[in-house]
């Protein structure tokens, strides 16, 4: 997929006129320790995207790759459930 979308933006450069090249970051975004908490490491990359004001690279909000720690967790979901419960209104 890189080398498609690499080749696609080329030829799109050089339609442009630009000759630039695209460059690929890697962001260094948290890891799971473990399969079963993806989803919340998801929610939180999907927080941490839309309450940050990034000003010149992804890297100002991806740049921790160890994991979250339990409170962090414990705090992420009680956020998210939060969230679900103050839409659903019965």
């Amino acid at each position: 997929m890189k080398n498609i979308v690499t080749q696609a933006m080329a030829v799109y450069q050089l339609a442009e006129g630009s000759k630039k090249r695209t460059q690929w970051l890697r962001p260094n975004a948290r890891l799971q320790p473990n399969g079963n908490d993806c989803g919340y490491y998801v929610m939180k990359n999907m927080v941490d995207i839309v309450s940050t004001s990034i000003t010149k690279s992804w890297m100002e909000v991806f740049n921790d790759p160890t994991a979250l720690t339990e409170q962090e967790l414990y705090d992420l979901r009680n956020s998210w459930a939060t969230c679900f419960l103050d839409l659903y209104k019965p």
